[in-house]
Formats: structure tokens, C-alpha cells, sequence
């Protein structure tokens, strides 16, 4: 977690070029809950942005329709963030009903497993890394000094070596986080 998944999927689901690339954008936050009834309805709302209209609908393949209706022969980019499911008959039901859309219509799965991208995927699965420690400090280092230069960067080491000494520590911190995920 925090290696930036979901930052990731968010910049590319709301870059222009991808707005007018899709016909229909959807974003649904899976997590724990892969009930079908809960997915469809909430790509429905995401679709419509009327939670209502899922509402109404009460059994599952009613809403199976209306879903089917909303992403039918469309180019459509459906989202579907921090997935932990990893039950492959569950993956084949939901592929079977989204399976409507026009050539070019596109799925997202964010996920720390790498079971679920293997069993959602047709694409090889992105891993996102941490960055080394020494990409993170001299990152940390700009951010909190606004540096552009490497002269400056030396020089600041000489001014501030109690900040250096926290910067480093937090740089630890961070690394561990981004390694371990």
C-alpha cells in the first residue's frame, strides 16, 4: 500500500486524452466487497451518477440489464480500484457481463495481489516499486528547499545538518513503506 496505485489509475482515468479517447468512464472502489450485486449497481450509479436508478432495481439480473443497456457496443474505461478478490469464478462472471462493450472498451484493476491481476489480466500486470532511498532524499531535498542545482544541494548539507539528519530518518520511513508494499 501507498506506492500509488490508485494516483496512478486516477491520472490516467482523468487525462483528456483518455476523456475523449471513451465513449463512458467508470470508477467503482471494490476493497473487500466483490458481491456481484453491489459492483453492478455501483458501475451503474457511476455511469448514470444516479444512485437512485440502481436502487430501484432490486434482483440481480435486472441489474445485470441495465448495466448491459449503459456500456452495450460502447467504448467504454471502467475502474476498478484496490480489488482483493481473488476467487477466479467470480473474475469470469463479472468478464461475461462486461463483455458487451465495442472494441477499444477497457478495464483497470488496481490491486496489491498480484493473484488477482494474473486471473483479471489479458495484459501483463504494472508492479509499482518504491524509489531508492537516494531518489526519495534528493526528492525530499527539493521539495523542502526548493533546489534546482546540484551546487545548491551541497551547500544546503553544510546549512541545515540537524534537517538533514530528520530527512534522512523520514526517507527510511518512506522507504520501508514503498519497499515492503
Amino acid at each position: 500500500g501507498g506506492v500509488g496505485k490508485t494516483t496512478l489509475a486516477q491520472l490516467v482515468y482523468n487525462d483528456p486524452r483518455v476523456v475523449d479517447h471513451f465513449d463512458l468512464r467508470l470508477w467503482v472502489c471494490v476493497s473487500d466487497n466483490f458481491e456481484m450485486k453491489t459492483l453492478v449497481k455501483a458501475m451503474i450509479e457511476s455511469a448514470t451518477m444516479a444512485a437512485k436508478e440502481a436502487a430501484d432495481l432490486q434482483h440481480l439480473d435486472a441489474l445485470e440489464r441495465r448495466l448491459w443497456e449503459l456500456l452495450s457496443q460502447k467504448r467504454y474505461l471502467i475502474v476498478l480500484d484496490d480489488v482483493w478478490n481473488d476467487q477466479q469464478e467470480k473474475w469470469l462472471e463479472l468478464k461475461s457481463i462486461l463483455s458487451c462493450g465495442s472494441v477499444g472498451a477497457s478495464i483497470i484493476v488496481t490491486t496489491r495481489l498480484k493473484m488477482v491481476a494474473d486471473i483479471m489480466g489479458t495484459l501483463p500486470p504494472q508492479c509499482l516499486q518504491g524509489i531508492s532511498d537516494e531518489d526519495c532524499w534528493m526528492l525530499l531535498k527539493r521539495r523542502a528547499f526548493g533546489q534546482q542545482h546540484q551546487e545548491e544541494e551541497e551547500e544546503e548539507e553544510v546549512k541545515f545538518p540537524e534537517l538533514q539528519e530528520i530527512g534522512k530518518d523520514i526517507v527510511k520511513k518512506c522507504g520501508r513503506i514503498a519497499h515492503s508494499a
